[in-house]
C-alpha cells in the first residue's frame, strides 16, 4: 500500500524568503524614519505594508494545511537522466491551492495549482548519476502563495525508490554477429520477403529499404523491415567484452539490448552467475535492463 500523509499544523513551517527579508528591512527603515521625523503618513504606510505581510503568512499556511500526499511508483530511467517520482496531491477539504511544488531539500521547484475537491499528480524530479536503486528518504512540499514574500514548506519522510538502468554507451559498435546454422541463407531478419514494419534509420542501412513516404510526410527517416520465418538469435555476453571495465561493459550491453529490441531480434543476456534466455518484447527488455542495473550491487534493504 502506498504511503500517505496529511499536512497539519505540526508539519508546516513558514519563513520569509529573500524578498520577504528585503521587505522587512525596508519596513524597519520606514518605521525608524517615521519615528525620527514624526511622519504620520509614514506610520500608516509602514503598518499597512506590515499588515499585508502578516496576513500573507496566514494564507501561505492555509495553502498547505489539509493536503494529503500519496506516493506513487516511479518509472525506471537511465543513468544521467532525471528520475520522476509521482506523488498524488488530494485537496478534498479546502479551497483551490496555488503554487504547490515538490523538491528535494535545498532544491527548487515550479508551483502547480490543485483545484478544490480534486486530486492531481505532481512529480518530484531528482537527478541520477549511477545505476542501481535511487532512494528518496526526504523531500519538501513548498509554496510561496500568495505574494511570493514568504515560503511555506513541510518536510516529508519517504521510502520512494526508482530503478536506474546503466547509461547506454554513446558510441557502441554494431551488434555482435552470430554464426549461421548450416544451409541457412541469411540471418532471418532483414533479408526475407515478409514486411515486418518500420524502424528508425541507422548508419549502414541500405538506401533501397528507406521508406520515402514517411520522409515526405513528416521528414522522419525510416527504413522498412523484412523477415523470413526465423528470427535472428542473438546472445549478449558479458564475458566476451573483456578486458573492458565493469561499468563500460554494462553500458555497452545496455546499448546493445536497446538495439536488439528495436530490431525485433530474439536475444538473450549472459552475465556471470545469471543467464536470461532468448526472448523478445518489452517485458524481456526490462528484465534484462534490470539485471544490468543491479549487477554486482548489494540488495536494497
Amino acid at each position: 500500500m502506498a504511503a500517505s500523509i496529511t499536512l497539519d499544523r505540526r508539519h508546516i513551517y513558514i519563513l520569509p524568503n529573500r524578498y520577504g527579508m528585503m521587505l522587512t528591512v525596508v519596513l524597519l527603515v520606514m518605521l525608524a524614519t517615521s519615528l525620527n521625523y514624526g511622519l504620520s503618513l509614514g506610520f500608516a504606510f509602514t503598518f499597512l505594508l506590515g499588515g499585508i505581510l502578516v496576513v500573507s503568512l496566514f494564507h501561505t499556511y492555509r495553502n498547505l494545511h489539509g493536503l494529503t500526499l500519496t506516493e506513487g511508483e516511479a518509472t525506471p530511467t537511465f543513468a544521467g537522466d532525471d528520475a520522476r517520482f509521482p506523488i498524488q496531491i488530494d485537496n478534498h477539504n479546502g479551497p483551490p491551492r496555488q503554487a504547490i511544488g515538490l523538491c528535494l531539500p535545498k532544491g527548487s521547484t515550479v508551483g502547480e495549482a490543485v483545484e478544490a475537491n480534486s486530486n492531481r499528480w505532481l512529480y518530484l524530479v531528482a537527478p541520477t548519476q549511477q545505476r542501481g536503486w535511487l532512494t528518496i528518504r526526504r523531500f519538501h512540499i513548498t509554496t510561496t502563495y500568495p505574494l511570493g514574500l514568504v515560503r511555506g514548506w513541510s518536510v516529508v519522510d519517504s521510502h520512494m525508490k526508482c530503478l536506474v538502468y546503466p547509461k547506454p554507451a554513446p558510441d557502441a559498435p554494431p551488434l555482435p554477429s552470430q554464426p549461421r546454422p548450416a544451409g541457412q541463407q541469411g540471418s532471418g531478419w532483414g533479408e526475407g520477403e515478409d514486411f515486418q514494419g518500420l524502424r528508425d534509420f541507422q548508419e549502414g542501412d541500405s538506401v533501397k529499404h528507406i521508406h520515402w513516404k514517411s520522409w515526405a510526410r513528416q521528414e522522419i527517416l525510416l527504413v522498412k523491415q523484412f523477415g523470413g520465418h526465423q528470427l535472428q538469435e542473438l546472445w549478449l555476453d558479458y564475458d566476451q567484452l573483456a578486458p573492458m571495465a565493469l561499468e563500460d561493459r554494462l553500458s555497452l550491453l545496455c546499448r546493445w539490448a536497446l538495439l536488439a529490441h528495436q530490431q525485433g531480434s530474439l536475444w538473450g543476456l549472459r552475465l556471470p552467475e545469471e543467464e536470461i534466455p532468448l526472448a523478445s518484447g518489452e517485458n524481456h527488455l526490462h528484465t534484462c535492463l534490470r539485471a544490468l542495473a543491479l549487477y554486482g550491487l548489494p540488495e536494497l534493504g
